[in-house]
């Protein structure tokens, strides 16, 4: 929520103040992104009482009204070697169509004083076979004291990893659901009060009609912990259960079981397709001291695994990656790299299972990391952000993802890309995109290529 990412902003002010030996470079370093966090989430900021913020602080009764905020156009060009669709990778289960595919959205959003919000963001697809206009995100959120309720259909995103989660990302069309979680974190009493603040949300949705099990019901919990100031610790767990077949009934101990239990054929004598994973991030942060290289370091890690059987303990899915801004002393030069795996060395547990036979989806498009079971995924990205006084950035990127690493011809997905920003203000940003894909062995198939070309144009904004 804003509230949520102000909270964050502000403690990352608060850290920065802290810190009694920061050199200049580092400053002036973070100084670009933090003045972009500032200007969006002021008024929340102000609320929180920041007092590092230089703004009126408003009427917390206020009505609070935007619209088309922030208008995006974008444009695709896809020249397809080997079939006429490819999925565009955590973009809301998007699907590429070859030639030319267009899409429009606006967001729209309104608070009404500190109880009350709803945002509705309408989309407009468009490709030479079809088009199509429908409500992709549109929830209402009512606050009550320090807990959440919302109500409709949104994005989620549950672990650390930034080119996928093995639990749930928005690599899927958008689920609606019911969701509940705290806003502020909160610390259990007495002295267990110095482990630190904890984060909890639940959800619950329903999956679509067009599977083996039609309707089937998806249950997810994840619980933060926030032990010091530069660790943070998860959990997540996801459930899958009931649907529309014969003796597939739930009660509320099914349920309950079905959430905390690790087994699925001792969690309930209801059918259900468990899978949950532990997560971390940890910070480091003035390493100028002692390297050259880099000046800050954000390692993370995601390991997960399998509740069918004892599958999950012994051949488990793991992610890791590392992240450091302003290497070689370079300000707003990044460097990523992550690395998942969901090889279970022959077992094909993950994302699949023995009853929910159409597997770990919705609509199509895997609900967790978009390389699928038997499979891993290899990152790099390098960036560039302040040319041109942070008018202009640069991406480059590389992938590498293997899928059916348990069989004869693993297919291979090599792909290289480049992102160009330029214009980059408070009203407007263009973005220009080129990605190459090949691909050998292509569906397992000994020998058989393929290959596309993604050209993207987009441009967002805001009013």
């Amino acid at each position: 929520t804003r509230m949520q990412m102000a909270k964050l902003s502000a403690d990352s002010i608060e850290s920065i103040n802290k810190i009694q030996d920061i050199d200049e470079f580092t400053v002036e370093s973070l100084e670009a992104d933090l003045d972009k966090l500032v200007e969006e989430y002021k008024e929340e900021m102000a609320l929180l009482g920041v007092e590092t913020m230089q703004v009126e602080i408003p009427d917390p009764k206020k009505t609070v009204f935007r619209v088309m905020y922030p208008l995006r156009l974008e444009r695709v060009g896809a020249d397809l070697s080997w079939n006429d669709s490819t999925p565009l990778y955590n973009r809301r289960g998007w699907r590429l169509k070859e030639g030319e595919n267009i899409r429009v959205s606006v967001r729209t959003w309104m608070k009404i004083e500190d109880i009350l919000a709803f945002s509705a963001e309408p989309v407009y697809y468009h490709n030479k076979y079809d088009s199509d206009a429908l409500f992709e995100e549109g929830y209402f959120k009512l606050q009550y004291k320090e807990v959440e309720f919302a109500f409709g259909r949104s994005s989620m995103w549950w672990g650390p990893g930034y080119r996928g989660s093995l639990i749930l990302s928005d690599n899927i069309v958008p689920l609606d659901s019911v969701k509940i979680k705290n806003t502020k974190p909160f610390y259990l009493p007495g002295k267990l009060k110095n482990i630190g603040g904890w984060d909890a949300a639940y959800f619950f949705s329903e999956l679509s009609s067009n599977r083996i099990i039609k309707n089937a019901k998806l249950r997810s919990y994840r619980i933060n912990l926030y032990p010091l100031s530069n660790l943070d610790l998860g959990y997540s767990k996801i459930v899958m259960l009931g649907g529309d077949r014969e003796g597939s009934s739930l009660d509320a101990g099914d349920v309950f079981r079905a959430l905390f239990y690790l087994n699925e054929n001792e969690a309930s004598q209801a059918d259900n397709n468990q899978i949950s994973a532990f997560d971390l991030v940890y910070r480091m942060n003035n390493l100028g001291k002692y390297l050259k290289i880099i000046d800050n370091l954000v390692s993370y890690a995601q390991y997960g695994f399998d509740g069918e059987e004892d599958c999950g303990f012994s051949n488990p899915a793991y992610l890791a990656g590392l992240y450091s801004a302003d290497i070689f002393r370079v300000p707003g030069l990044s460097l990523r790299s992550e690395y998942a795996n969901t090889d279970t060395k022959g077992s094909h547990v993950w994302y699949s299972h023995g009853k929910y036979q159409s597997g770990y989806t919705h609509q199509g498009s895997n609900i967790g990391h978009h390389m699928g079971g038997d499979a891993d995924d290899l990152f790099f990205r390098l960036e560039k952000n302040t040319f041109f006084s942070n008018k202009v950035s640069l991406a480059l990127e590389y992938s590498r993802q293997r899928r059916g690493l348990s069989i004869d011809n693993t297919e291979i997905r090599n792909r290289y890309g480049m992102e160009l920003s330029l214009f980059k203000t408070d009203i407007v940003e263009c973005i220009f995109g080129y990605f190459f894909e090949r691909i050998d062995n292509l569906a397992n198939i000994n020998d058989k290529r393929a290959s596309n070309h993604i050209f993207e144009i987009s441009a967002k904004v805001e009013f």
